[in-house]
């Protein structure tokens, strides 16, 4: 071999294991790169559904908190206008009124001797008056005779004004008196709620004493009032209740055998024919599980629509 050959060999020797030794270099430098990268950047989080929330834009209501009573916009207050006693009073606190409906009467009997007292003295007066009438007659004849003198007519006048007036005076006793009988009738003078009861049957009231206080529900009308306030109110009473009474009547048949005739029947009294009769054991079945199932839509239609906590 020649010398330059042997020469040539090395170099390309030389230069072959110097590309591998790069090459392991370059390799080596992108591993180290990408492990510190891998470092540097955290990997991926795994969120939960519940840790997810999207923003949306919402209207924030304004609110005010005030304190203090509630008081209704128009209320009247019933009040004793005689001194008597409470003979009845027919309305309680919540129950609805009318304008005009009587509420509670005082004891009359006072009253009634009041009237008959007053009556009887106009009726004295009026005596009274008459005579003084006639005497006033009988004088002025006299006078126009010349039989007595003028100063004796303006005396029989005077009397028979003084009668007349006392009269009078007798008959607006009467009127009075009957208006302190009318008054013992107490009279809600609005409509709305009763807010108030502030005396009781038997008791003894004073003039201007309170009894009840009667509140305008805010212009509500009945019907309005019962579809938004009683029936949401009395709803869940009324299903349950209902519930209690409609899964025994279902399932009962001793009390329609007893009572009712061959021509009524109730699925109760069907499924126990089919049982113990018939002995359809496959449409009794049937029939028994319908009306399982009917009873269970309606509990749980209850359950969904007015909750289960009302329930007990």
């Amino acid at each position: 071999m020649k010398r330059w050959q042997g020469w040539t060999i090395a170099v390309v020797a030389v230069v072959a294991l110097s590309g591998f030794v790069a090459r392991a270099l370059v390799a080596k430098k992108s591993e180290q790169a990408a492990q510190s990268a891998s470092t540097k950047v955290p990997g991926g989080l795994d969120l939960a559904p519940g840790d997810v929330l999207v923003a949306r834009t919402i209207d924030l209501p304004r609110t005010l908190e005030v304190s203090g009573g509630l008081k209704a916009v128009n209320s009247a207050v019933i009040r004793a206008r005689v001194a008597a006693e409470v003979k009845t009073l027919t309305v309680r606190e919540g129950d609805r009124v009318k304008a005009g409906q009587v509420l509670g009467q005082l004891d009359t009997t006072e009253l009634e001797l009041k009237v008959k007292q007053a009556e009887q003295t106009a009726s004295s007066t009026k005596s009274q008056l008459d005579i003084a009438s006639r005497a006033l007659e009988n004088n002025r004849a006299l006078v126009a005779q010349g039989f007595i003198s003028a100063t004796g007519l303006e005396t029989s006048i005077s009397n028979e004004a003084g009668a007349r007036a006392s009269y009078e005076a007798a008959l607006s006793a009467v009127a009075l008196a009957r208006k302190s009988r009318s008054d013992a009738t107490l009279v809600a003078p609005i409509s709305g709620l009763v807010s108030q009861r502030m005396a009781q049957t038997g008791e003894r009231v004073a003039i201007d004493t309170r009894l009840v206080e009667a509140a305008q529900d805010l212009y509500n009308p009945p019907s309005s009032a019962f579809r938004k306030v009683i029936l949401p109110l009395s709803l869940p009473g009324v299903f349950a209740g209902s519930l209690l009474t409609f899964i025994p009547a279902l399932g009962d048949f001793i009390n329609a055998e007893l009572l009712g005739s061959p021509n009524q029947q109730m699925i109760g009294t069907v499924i126990q024919n089919q049982f113990l009769d018939v002995r359809d054991y496959p449409l009794a079945a049937a029939l028994s599980f319908v009306l399982m199932v009917v009873i269970t839509s309606g509990v749980l239609l209850y359950a969904r629509v007015l909750g289960t906590e009302d329930l007990a």
